[in-house]
């Protein structure tokens, strides 16, 4: 065998002892074993095979070179071969996946066909029988059981709605003497359980068709409103011609009234016009008199006469009525004199109330729907 060049040096490849000594490692390293095999092959073979140890004959390394040369082991130093090792990995792990999926799919197929087997050798069982119909006779009814007897129970007095009583005649019925008197008589009866503390003493119809009822002198103002509504509520029901459809009624407290006469007031009546009506007469004395308008009027100013009556270029008297409980007001505007109306001084005079005429036979019965 020849010797070696004195140049050359051979390193001593590296031992396999140390790559497989561990079983653990072999095994966490068996994805990687032909990426090792070949850095083996590479880093220990291919130094020991640069020299000729072989044939004499060989072109450059020796015959064993060549041959190993033959198996394409890639170079570790290349670009593509960790690439190559990848896809190798991943080419094993498909080729085991299939190999588990199709032993998988086997078992499964046995499995299938034992159930069917199983399944083919089963007989469905027949049909229940359907219930029959019930008979068209209903079912005779149990007997009840006999009841017991009832108990005595202790006698209760029943009591009974006590007959209505009469109703009294309508005062529209009775005489126009005995009207007012039969009034307060059935108002008094009523007040006596709901306001004793209220008595009346007159009552009285006026041409306006109002009724006045007066206290007693032990009642006062403030008992006698307090009733206002109870007594307009006996009212209604007595005065009704039929007891389903009571008489509307309302009540109020009666303030005295004043009344004065403005005399010497032009009419206005003209040949185009009429007498002044009771609003003009009304803007015209509360404009040019401060004293009358502190007033509380009870009504409008009117003519004494019907305004259709007067003549053209006429003069008459004005009739103005206000609220006067103390009757205060009425001595102040007596004091005063006279007011001012359409341009004309109007001295003022007291009102007379003029005696009312009998009632002829024809309209004895007196009004008809007192309020």
């Amino acid at each position: 065998m020849a010797s070696l060049p004195p140049t050359t040096t051979i390193s001593s490849p590296p031992t396999p002892k140390t790559l497989f000594a561990d079983p653990l490692c072999i095994k966490s390293l068996y994805p990687h074993l032909p990426e090792y095999l070949c850095n083996f092959l590479h880093h220990c073979i291919h130094p020991m095979l640069a020299y000729p140890w072989t044939i004499p004959d060989d072109e450059e390394d020796g015959f064993l070179f060549h041959c190993l040369k033959g198996l394409n082991c890639p170079n570790p130093d290349t670009p593509d071969y960790f690439a190559l090792v990848a896809e190798t990995a991943d080419l094993q792990l498909s080729q085991a996946s299939t190999e588990k999926v199709e032993e998988l799919k086997a078992s499964m197929d046995e499995q299938f066909a034992s159930i069917r087997a199983t399944l083919a050798t089963l007989t469905t069982p027949p049909p229940a029988p359907l219930p029959a119909k019930p008979s068209a006779q209903p079912p005779p009814k149990p007997t009840p059981p006999p009841r017991a007897p009832p108990k005595a129970s202790a006698p209760v007095a029943k009591a009974l709605n006590p007959p209505p009583l009469p109703r009294p005649p309508l005062p529209m019925l009775l005489p126009p003497a005995s009207r007012p008197s039969a009034v307060c008589t059935h108002l008094n009866a009523a007040l006596k359980t709901a306001h004793p503390q209220v008595t009346l003493s007159a009552a009285r119809w006026t041409k306006n068709n109002n009724l006045v009822v007066t206290a007693g002198p032990d009642t006062t103002a403030h008992h006698l409103t307090s009733a206002s509504t109870f007594i307009s509520d006996t009212l209604s029901s007595f005065l009704s011609t039929s007891a389903d459809t009571p008489l509307p009624v309302s009540a109020k407290e009666n303030v005295r009234w004043s009344r004065l006469l403005i005399n010497n007031i032009p009419t206005g009546v003209s040949a185009t016009r009429g007498a002044y009506s009771p609003q003009e007469c009304q803007d015209t004395l509360a404009r040019d008199n401060p004293v009358y308008r502190s007033l509380q009027l009870a009504r409008l100013p009117t003519w004494v006469k019907h305004p259709d009556g007067y003549a053209a270029g006429s003069s008459s008297s004005l009739v103005m009525t206000f609220k006067d409980p103390s009757g205060v007001a009425l001595q102040d505007l007596l004091a005063h004199g006279s007011l001012f109306a359409f341009r004309q001084e109007g001295h003022l005079r007291r009102w007379k109330q003029r005696p009312r005429a009998r009632a002829s036979p024809s309209n004895s019965d007196g009004p008809s729907k007192p309020t």
